[in-house]
C-alpha cells in the first residue's frame, strides 16, 4: 500500500481522499487495452490544482472506468516560473519543443509570430495532449499552461519590466551563455560591463550590451528571480527591426549559444537548460523511485 503505483495519469477531475474519477473513451482505453489494467489495480492520477493521488480501479465498463482516490502521494508544487516562448515550426520539431520544455519543468508554453515565422497556427487541443503525456513520464504532478500564440511586438511591448527575458541572438551582439551558469561571473557583469568600450557601443560578443544592464543575471539566492522567460527565434532567425526592438525591453538579454547555428528546437532546449542550472530547480535530486506497484 505504502509503495508508488507503476503509472500515472494526468487528469482534469477534483481528488482527495474517497473522490470518484470516472474516465471515458481515449484515457479509458489507455488504462484497459494499453495498460491492461483492471479492477482493483491501482495508479496515481495527479491534476495542477491536487497534486498526485493514489487511485484504485472500482469499475470497468466498455469505454469508461471508475476509479476511487485513496491517498495522497504529493501535494501540489509551485511552479518553477519558466515561460517558454518560441516560434511555431513545422511537423514533429514543435512536438519536441513541447514536449522537452515540459520535462525541463517549463511553466508556460507561449508562441510567438516573428517576422519569419512559417507556421502560424498552433493546435492548442494536441499541444496539450503532447505536454500532459510528458508530465507523466517524467514525475510532474503539473503540464504547462499553453497559450495563443502572440505577436512578438505583443509580447515585448507587455512583458514585466522585471522578470528576466533570455533571448538566442545569432548575431554576435550578446553575452555569451557560459556567463549565466559560470560561478561568481554573473554577479560581476553588471559592474564589469560598465566601461566606455560598452557605453561607447564598441561590445564585443561577450559583454552584455547597455540596455541588458541590471540584476538580472544575479546568482545569489537572495536575488536570483522567481520567474523569468526565454526566447527562441524561428528558422530564419530575428529581423534587424526585431533584434532593435528586443533591444528597447528593459529586462531582455540577448545569448549567444556558441559558434554553431542552432535549429530552433535545439535553442529552446539549450535556453532552458543554461537559465535552469543559473537559476531553476536543478539543486534537487532526482524523484525517480523504483518498484512501483503495477
Amino acid at each position: 500500500m505504502n509503495s508508488k503505483p507503476r503509472y500515472r495519469l494526468a487528469v482534469d477531475a477534483a481528488l482527495a481522499e474517497g473522490a470518484r474519477v470516472t474516465l471515458r473513451d481515449n484515457a479509458a482505453h489507455y488504462l484497459t487495452t494499453v495498460l491492461r489494467l483492471n479492477a482493483g489495480d491501482a495508479i496515481a492520477l495527479f491534476s495542477r490544482a491536487d497534486g498526485e493521488w493514489r487511485a484504485r480501479i472500482e469499475l470497468v465498463r466498455k469505454k469508461e472506468v471508475t476509479l476511487a482516490a485513496e491517498q495522497l502521494l504529493r501535494a501540489p508544487a509551485p511552479s518553477i516560473g519558466l515561460t517558454v516562448c518560441f516560434a511555431p515550426i513545422k511537423g514533429g520539431r514543435m512536438e519536441t519543443i513541447i514536449e522537452k520544455a515540459t520535462e525541463l519543468g517549463a511553466s508556460v508554453l507561449q508562441p510567438v509570430i516573428t517576422s519569419r515565422t512559417i507556421v502560424d497556427k498552433v493546435n492548442l487541443e494536441r499541444a496539450e495532449s503532447i505536454a500532459r503525456e510528458a508530465a507523466e513520464q517524467c514525475e510532474r504532478i503539473d503540464w504547462p499552461e499553453i497559450r495563443e500564440p502572440v505577436k512578438l511586438m505583443k509580447l515585448l511591448g507587455d512583458w514585466p519590466s522585471d522578470m528576466p527575458l533570455i533571448y538566442g541572438d545569432e548575431s554576435g551582439a550578446g553575452v555569451a551563455i557560459t556567463q549565466l551558469v559560470t560561478p561568481g561571473l554573473s554577479r560581476g557583469l553588471v559592474g564589469q560591463h560598465t566601461s566606455s568600450s560598452v557605453l561607447s557601443g564598441e561590445d564585443s560578443p561577450r559583454r552584455i550590451p547597455a540596455q541588458g544592464r541590471d540584476d538580472k543575471l544575479e546568482n545569489d539566492e537572495t536575488t536570483k528571480p522567481t520567474s523569468w522567460g526565454v526566447l527562441a527565434g524561428p528558422e530564419g532567425g530575428f529581423t534587424p527591426e526585431e533584434f532593435a526592438a528586443l533591444k528597447r525591453v528593459k529586462s531582455a538579454l540577448g545569448v549567444g549559444l556558441g559558434p554553431r547555428i542552432l535549429r530552433a528546437d535545439t535553442a529552446v532546449i539549450t535556453l532552458c537548460t543554461a537559465t535552469l542550472m543559473a537559476w531553476g530547480d536543478w539543486d534537487r535530486a532526482p524523484r525517480f523511485v523504483g518498484g512501483g506497484e503495477s
